[in-house]
C-alpha cells in the first residue's frame, strides 16, 4: 500500500491552497464546474439581486458560503471527501472518501461555441455500502459503461 502523508494546516484558506497545488500537480483528465448561485429565500427581486451580487465575486471564501465552493475542480485519479450530508440513507455523508474515476461531460452541440461542462462524476468509495442506492438507480448507465468499469463499484455524483 502506498503511504500518504498527513499535512496539518491552521486555516481553511491554507487547506484550499494545498488542495489546489496537489490537483495542479496530478496528471489526468480535469474538469471545472462553475456552480450557479441561487437565492432560496422568499423576498423581492431587488433583495435577491443584492444577495447574488454580494456572493458572486472572487473575494467570497467557502467559509462565507457555508463551505460551498464557487468552482468545483474535478480530476480523474484524485481522492475526494464529501463535506456535507448528501444522502444519509445511502451513506453519502460528511467524511466519506473515494477516488474520482470518470467524468461525464455535456455534449457539444454543432454550431454552438459553448464549453463542455461536467454533468456527472463517478467515484469509487472505500466502503462498499457508500452509494449503493445511486448505483442501483443508475444501473442502465452503469451497464453501458461496463467496458470502463472493469468490476468496480462506481457511484455517480451529480
Amino acid at each position: 500500500m502506498k503511504h500518504r502523508l498527513v499535512f496539518l494546516v491552521s486555516s481553511n484558506a491554507e487547506v484550499d491552497k494545498w488542495d489546489e497545488k496537489v490537483l495542479r500537480g496530478m496528471p489526468g483528465t480535469e474538469a471545472v464546474n462553475e456552480v450557479p448561485d441561487v437565492v432560496a429565500e422568499d423576498g423581492s427581486d431587488s433583495v435577491r439581486r443584492v444577495i447574488l451580487v454580494n456572493v458572486n465575486n472572487d473575494c467570497v471564501t467557502t467559509q462565507q458560503t457555508v463551505g460551498l465552493p464557487r468552482l468545483l475542480h474535478f480530476k480523474v485519479g484524485a481522492r475526494y471527501m464529501i463535506t456535507y450530508n448528501l444522502d444519509t440513507s445511502d451513506v453519502l455523508t460528511n467524511g466519506a472518501t473515494g477516488r474520482l474515476v470518470h467524468i461525464d461531460m455535456s455534449g457539444q452541440r454543432p454550431c454552438v461555441n459553448t464549453p463542455r461542462k461536467p454533468v456527472r462524476v463517478w467515484m469509487v468509495f472505500g466502503e462498499p455500502t457508500v452509494g449503493t442506492n445511486l448505483r442501483k438507480r443508475y444501473d442502465a448507465i452503469i451497464a453501458r459503461l461496463q467496458y470502463l468499469l472493469a468490476g468496480h463499484r462506481w457511484s455517480p455524483q451529480m
